[in-house]
């Protein structure tokens, strides 16, 4: 085993476990996440764009990505509160900064036109994409959630066994490279490999938040609870507004989602 791999699964072993704690607790610790993540991710890219030539607003990008998942955050935390009605333009003002910011401080030889992509670009990318994840965690499921846990994970899994099976396929395999001049690594052998194996394994998973949501139910019936009756056979009362709440959605029934009682 190369170092290479060793690497990989001793990151994987600890990033792993500590990420489904943090997306299961979900909350604030989940858009504290997802802020480094933008930050990291923008720079990241913005390092790309001037290895090519190109000067983004690195200082300014970073902190529109940073403010991108906490935006998102008070928005479904208060759906009444007039940042989540003004969300529109917010979104104008920002562009309309970045344009100007860029106007006055790059001339025509630095390209004002490219850094404002680039900049823009690189919020959208690696800032709003990834803070969905906060809506799909938080969209159906409120609190500490297995099944929310899961349902985020699923496609994060799908493109780990991916790229793990791409990565073993192709070294195993061996052929014709899939894209020498950007990774001389990869084969089209691996690639037919992660895809097969990708497409496959989600079928194997596809039960895992029903059997989830399963288990809590069974969970609780053994216990006695509201969610499978008491003992003796009746349906204990609910809590008020709870019917009411499901039917007409997380965001307009409650102003605060996942500080529900009765979470998963």
């Amino acid at each position: 085993m190369d170092s290479n791999m060793v690497r990989r699964i001793a990151f994987a072993a600890i990033a792993i476990p500590l990420l489904v704690i943090i997306v299961w607790v979900g909350e604030w610790p989940l858009a504290l996440l997802l802020v480094a993540a933008a930050m990291l991710g923008t720079r990241e890219l913005f390092d790309l764009a001037a290895r090519g030539g190109v000067r983004p607003l690195r200082a300014l990008g970073i902190f529109l990505a940073m403010l991108v998942p906490l935006t998102l955050v008070a928005i479904l935390d208060a759906p009444g509160f007039w940042l989540a009605q003004q969300w529109a333009y917010l979104l104008l003002l920002a562009i309309l900064l970045v344009v100007a910011v860029a106007t006055f401080t790059r001339t025509p030889e630095h390209r004002p036109l490219a850094s404002i992509a680039v900049t823009l670009f690189g919020i959208v990318y690696a800032a709003v994409l990834p803070s969905i994840a906060f809506v799909i965690r938080h969209g159906q499921w409120d609190g500490r959630s297995w099944t929310g846990t899961a349902v985020l994970f699923f496609p994060l899994v799908v493109t780990w066994v991916c790229d793990s099976a791409a990565m073993f396929g192709g070294r195993m395999i061996g052929g014709p490279k899939l894209a020498p001049v950007i990774s001389p690594g990869k084969t089209w052998a691996g690639a037919i490999v992660g895809v097969i194996v990708a497409a496959v394994r989600p079928l194997r998973t596809a039960g895992l938040p029903a059997r989830a949501d399963c288990a809590r139910h069974r969970t609780r019936r053994r216990a006695g609870t509201r969610a499978g009756g008491d003992r003796a056979g009746r349906r204990p009362r609910r809590v008020a507004g709870e019917t009411r709440g499901r039917r007409q959605g997380f965001v307009r029934a409650h102003p605060r989602p996942w500080r529900r009682t009765g979470s998963a």
